[in-house]
This record gives structure tokens, C-alpha cells and sequence, in this order.
């Protein structure tokens, strides 16, 4: 490989990742605020169901196209090199969204915040950088946990605010708080330090950009089948039901608030598991821990299909929130804890953003297909399919996922770098 690991302190390591923990705790509370009623803000703008299904869609593609070029970039100029002044860049983008006055300019943020996000791969990569490989899940687990300590709060405050000031004023006021938070963030990621030798300004060119991609893609043939497959079915899934958040407030009828208080049960569950998931992740396996994710969400999204043919029943709708919050938190442990382990260090940032690209285009033909179907055959019905391509994925777990905790890594040196 043209480009070489640093060789950096174990101190080194371990600041990168209470830097990054930390500008992730004060930027957990903006995805909340903002993201709670993201799609009722849309729909408060004048966007339909279907725009918000499409806009969620066009959201993704951009994202990963842009991280094929972080992903590059990542690895060659430097995780800190591009993390750094797009967290600020980022941070203005609130901006956009507290102005706008119709879907169209909400359009135009998402189009610009989703190319500035294309510094992902680097975060992916210097946070796997900086987890020793036998306290991966643990890690994972452990920042997931602390990120989450001002997720009940940032749930309740965007709860009143959509109660006191409506839907749009409401989102409106949580863009101007994460606008400072974001900025703040920007401000602790200056003390990052760099895990990779940048090569030189010269070497860089598109012959260059190709090679490099070229070799990653022998990588992912050799170490990632598997993984990727099930990536792919993951965020299909996941796109499919895309419409979650309106499924939930207008067909089944719950409402905004109920919505909200939904939100915040899946969170804190997610977050209170965090580290005992992340434990089992490292002591049982990452297969363990995808197992759990896989078939939690099969079974929330079964559950939310029957919905439409019993009576409303606000218990049964939080039990499904818990099981979500269950599968979420075990894939960001488990999924993020083998892919760690099976990508070399130099590649990282590239395949990051391949992988991320494949599940994306997966996301979003999914997301698309799901909003046709939720007009066309019922809004229940992606739930439906989303459970089947679920008992799919669980057979691909079992069949093609490698494991590689800790005691296999120590048996295995292809799995050693």
C-alpha cells in the first residue's frame, strides 16, 4: 500500500477516541431534536408522503457517493485532515434548514449536508483506529451508551417543543440548537490527533483514486462477502419502512406526541443495553449480536404490520419500540465490531465507503419501492415485507457471516493486522 500507518502511542489512540465519544455526546442531542419529527417537519412544509419517502431516498444516494470521495480522501490526506473543518462546514448547514419556508429548500440542506458528510469513512476509520481488536464490541458499545446519556432529555425537549410551538416552529427552534451544538463539537475534534501518514500532495490524482479503490475491492472479494450481503438486506429492511414516523402518527392514528414518547422508549432501551450488548459482542461474538439486531427488527416489524387489525393499543406500540431500540443498538455494536476486525487499518476509510455506497443504493431502492407500496398496496404492507427479507437475512448470518471476536482472531492470522 503507497500509504503506512503512524506510529502513534497507545495515548495517542485512546485520546481520539474520548474526543470523538465526546463531540458525539454533544452532537447526540441534535439528531434527536432535529430527527424526532424530521419527517413531519417535511410534511409540514407541503411535502406528501411520497416526497418524504423520495427525499430520504435522494438523501442516502448522495451520502454515498460522497463518501467514495471521504473514503479516499481518509485515507490519504487524513482522517483529522477532512473531519475537522467539515464539522464546522456542517454546523452552518442548521441553517439552511431553520430558513426554509418550503420542502423544496429542506431538499436543497439534505443535497448540501449529505455531501459535506462525505468526512464519514474518516470518523468510521479513526474510531476503529483507535479499539484494540479484543474490546471491540465493548467499544463500540461503550461510546454508543455515552453518546445516548442526552437522548431521554433531547427526546423530551423535542416533544415540547412540537407541543408549545407546533410542528414546524418547533423543528425550526431545534436547528438553531444544533447549530451551536455542532459548532461545539467542531471545537473539542481540533484536539484529534492523526492515525495515518498523509502521502504526498503530488501522488494525488484520479489514476491514483482508481488504483487505490481497485485494491479495496480485492479486499472486500476476499474478506467481506458475507458481511456485505447482509449489509445490504440490513439497510433494505430499513428502507423499506422508511415511513415509520408517519405510519405510526397518522395511519395507525397515535399522533405526534405518542410518536415522540415511542422515540424515546426505542432510545433509552438502545442506550441502557448498549454496554451489555457490547460485552456479549466480545464474549459470545459478533454473530451473536447480529443474530439479536436481525431478529428483533423482524419481529417489531411483524408486530407493526398486525397493528392495522387490532384496536389502537399505545402499550403494544411502546413493547415494538423496545424491541427496535433492542436491534439497533446490537447492529451498531455487533456490525461495526466485525467489520473493524475484518478491514486492515490502511483501507479503512476506502471500504468504509464502499460497503456504506452498497448498503446506501440498497436503502434507497428499498426506500423508494417502500413508498410506492405504502401508497399503492397499504401502508402496512412494507412492514410485511420488511419481516420476510428479515427471516432471509437471518439465514445469511448463519450461512456466510464469519465470526471474529477476540478468541478467533488469536486462532486465525487472517484476521491479525
Amino acid at each position: 500500500m503507497i500509504n503506512v500507518e503512524s506510529e502513534e502511542s497507545e495515548s495517542t489512540y485512546k485520546i481520539n477516541y474520548w474526543i470523538m465519544v465526546a463531540s458525539w455526546i454533544v452532537l447526540g442531542p441534535t439528531w434527536v431534536i432535529t430527527g424526532t419529527y424530521f419527517q413531519h417537519y417535511i410534511r409540514g412544509l407541503g411535502g406528501s408522503d411520497v416526497i418524504i419517502s423520495l427525499v430520504a431516498s435522494i438523501s442516502t444516494l448522495i451520502l454515498a457517493f460522497a463518501r467514495i470521495i471521504g473514503g479516499y480522501l481518509a485515507d490519504t490526506v487524513g482522517r483529522k485532515a477532512i473531519i475537522l473543518p467539515l464539522t464546522f462546514v456542517l454546523a452552518f448547514i442548521n441553517l439552511i434548514y431553520f430558513i426554509a419556508w418550503s420542502w423544496e429548500i429542506v431538499l436543497i440542506a439534505v443535497i448540501i449536508n449529505n455531501i459535506i458528510l462525505l468526512y464519514q469513512p474518516a470518523l468510521d476509520a479513526i474510531l476503529a483506529d483507535s479499539i484494540s481488536k479484543e474490546k471491540r464490541g465493548v467499544g463500540y458499545g461503550l461510546s454508543n451508551f455515552l453518546v445516548g446519556i442526552l437522548s431521554p432529555v433531547s427526546t423530551f425537549l423535542a416533544i415540547y417543543l412540537v407541543s408549545k410551538y407546533g410542528v414546524v416552529e418547533g423543528v425550526r427552534i431545534g436547528y438553531l440548537i444544533s447549530f451551536g451544538l455542532t459548532l461545539s463539537a467542531g471545537f473539542l475534534r481540533i484536539k484529534l490527533k492523526e492515525t495515518v501518514k498523509p502521502i504526498q500532495v503530488k501522488k494525488l490524482s484520479f489514476k491514483h483514486f482508481i488504483g487505490e479503490y481497485t485494491g479495496s475491492l480485492h479486499i472486500i472479494r476476499e474478506r467481506l462477502p458475507g458481511y456485505l450481503l447482509l449489509l445490504i438486506m440490513f439497510n433494505a429492511i430499513i428502507g423499506l419502512t422508511v415511513l415509520t414516523p408517519i405510519y405510526v402518527t397518522y395511519y395507525l392514528g397515535f399522533g405526534e406526541e405518542i410518536w415522540g414518547y415511542y422515540s424515546f422508549i426505542s432510545g433509552m432501551l438502545g442506550w441502557i443495553l448498549a454496554i451489555p450488548l457490547g460485552f456479549l459482542v466480545d464474549k459470545v461474538g459478533r454473530k451473536f449480536g447480529l443474530f439479536i439486531s436481525v431478529a428483533s427488527l423482524m419481529a417489531s416489524n411483524f408486530v407493526l404490520f398486525m397493528m392495522h387489525t387490532l384496536p389502537k393499543d399505545v402499550i403494544l406500540l411502546f413493547g415494538v419500540g423496545l424491541i427496535g431500540g433492542i436491534s439497533w443498538t446490537a447492529w451498531s455494536s455487533a456490525a461495526s465490531a466485525l467489520w473493524a476486525d475484518l478491514v486492515p487499518k490502511s483501507v479503512r476509510g476506502r471500504i468504509s465507503a464502499i460497503t456504506n455506497l452498497l448498503g446506501s443504493i440498497s436503502y434507497t431502492i428499498s426506500g423508494i419501492f417502500g413508498g410506492i407500496i405504502y401508497h399503492s398496496l397499504g401502508a402496512e404492507i412494507p412492514f410485511l415485507w420488511s419481516a420476510i427479507i428479515s427471516i432471509l437475512a437471518l439465514g445469511v448470518l448463519i450461512s456466510m457471516t464469519p465470526e471474529t471476536r477476540a478468541k478467533k482472531l488469536m486462532n486465525n492470522k487472517d484476521y491479525i493486522w
